[in-house]
C-alpha cells in the first residue's frame, strides 16, 4: 500500500500511561469463560504475549530475527513469575490496530506493546497498572523543524493506525489529511475493514482504491509532500515493465503532483527491482538522497515496518530502501507513453 503524507518531528505534545493489558474476551463474560486467565495460562505451561515488531526500546525484532527490548524482558519475567521459567513464552507480533482483537480472540493472553489506557479500552479489556509514561510526538525534515503542533496544520501527516496518536490528531487537528492508495480491491476492502473497527473513525482519512497510472487525477499538481512505495508488485518479465511503479511514465506523474522538494520512499525486497529503479530515477533526472541493501540491518524507529515487510525480515531477507527527491531537473509533462 503506497501512503501519502510527510513525515514530521519530535515534538512531546501530550502524556500517556503506557498499561500492561491482560486478555478478558467481553468484560460483561464471566471469569470461567475467560480463556487467558491466570488459571488456564499454567495450565497450557507457557503465555503468549502480543509484542511489537518495530519500536525499539521497547519492542521489535533484531536483525537475527529475535525478539529483544523492554517489553520482552517484561515478559520472560512475567513467564517467570507465573511458570517459573522465563522461556515458557510465545511471543506473538500485533500490529497496534489489532491489539484488542488478539485479545478478544485470545490469540494472545497479554499484550506488552505500547498500549496506552483509554475509557474506551477499559470497555473490553482489563489493564494492570502501568509500567512506564511516554509522550506523542511528530518527525519533521531539517530546516523545517516543527515547534508547535499548530505548525502541522495543512500538512499531511503518517501515523501507525489503532494507536493514541492516531486518534489524537485526526479529532485535535482535523485539517491534517491521511491518505491511503491500493489497486488491489481486495486489500483495500481490508484496510477499510480495519478502520471501520476503530474505536473511532476519524472523517480526515481517505482510502483509495484504483490504479497509480492516474494519480495525477487525485491530487493537484505540487500538492503531495512524500508518496511511499512499499513492496509493489517487481513484474519481474521484462515486457511487464512498464506495470513497475518505478517505471519512468510513473514517475513523471510523481513528478506532477509532488511539492518542489517532494520525495519518493521506496522499500522492496527484489534486488532486480530495487537495481531497475535506481536507474529509472537517475534517468529521470532525480537525486539520490538515501540507499541502502540491508535497511533493516540498523533500528529505525521512525519508520514503520509493513505486514511485507515483516514476512521477509523472519525470513532474514534483506530490505532494500532509496529515498529520491525531486530537484527540478526531473521530467514533468506531458508524460511519457507507458
Amino acid at each position: 500500500m503506497k501512503k501519502f503524507s510527510r513525515i514530521l518531528v519530535v515534538l512531546a505534545v501530550l502524556s500517556m500511561a503506557i498499561g500492561l493489558m491482560t486478555g478478558c474476551g467481553n468484560k460483561k463474560s464471566e471469569k470461567s469463560d475467560n480463556q487467558s486467565s491466570v488459571e488456564q495460562i499454567k495450565k497450557n505451561g507457557k503465555i503468549k504475549v502480543g509484542v511489537f515488531s518495530d519500536k525499539p526500546p521497547f519492542g521489535y525484532v533484531d536483525k537475527n530475527g529475535k525478539n529483544q527490548g523492554y517489553d520482552v524482558v517484561l515478559a520472560h519475567r512475567l513467564a517467570k513469575d507465573l511458570l517459573g521459567d522465563e522461556n515458557k513464552v510465545e511471543f506473538v507480533l500485533v500490529e497496534a490496530a489489532s491489539r484488542v482483537e488478539f485479545l478478544q480472540s485470545n490469540k494472545v493472553d497479554v499484550i506488552l506493546a505500547n498500549f496506552t489506557v483509554t475509557d474506551e479500552r477499559k470497555e473490553v479489556v482489563d489493564y494492570a497498572l502501568p509500567y512506564m509514561k511516554v509522550s506523542l510526538g511528530v518527525v519533521s525534515p531539517n530546516g523545517k523543524v516543527i515547534t508547535d503542533v499548530k505548525q502541522l496544520k495543512g500538512k499531511k501527516l503518517i501515523v501507525n493506525k489503532g494507536t493514541t496518536a492516531e486518534t489524537y490528531f485526526t479529532q485535535k487537528y482535523p485539517d491534517i489529511a491521511w491518505v491511503g492508495v491500493e489497486k488491489n480491491i481486495n486489500v483495500a476492502a481490508l484496510a477499510v475493514r480495519k478502520y471501520t473497527q476503530l474505536e473511532q473513525q476519524p472523517d480526515n482519512m481517505l482510502y483509495i482504491q484504483g490504479d497509480a497510472e492516474v494519480i495525477d487525477t487525485w491530487f493537484a499538481q505540487g500538492e503531495v509532500d512524500v508518496i511511499h512505495l512499499n513492496f509493489s508488485d517487481p513484474w519481474p518479465k521484462k515486457r511487464a515493465h512498464k506495470k513497475r511503479l518505478s517505471n519512468h511514465a510513473f514517475i513523471a506523474r510523481y513528478a506532477h503532483i509532488l511539492k518542489p522538494d517532494g520525495e519518493i520512499q521506496m522499500k522492496t525486497d527484489n534486488s532486480a527491482l530495487f537495481e531497475y529503479s535506481l536507474m529509472e530515477f537517475q534517468e529521470e533526472g532525480w537525486r539520490l538522497k538515501e540507499v541502502s541493501v540491508d535497511y533493516r540491518r540498523e533500528e529505525h524507529a521512525e519508520d514503520v515496518i509493513t505486514e511485507y515487510e515483516r514476512r521477509f525480515l523472519e525470513k532474514g531477507q534483506p530490505i532494500y530502501r532509496a529515498v529520491f527527491v525531486k530537484n527540478g531537473k526531473e521530467k514533468d509533462a506531458p508524460f511519457p507513453e507507458k
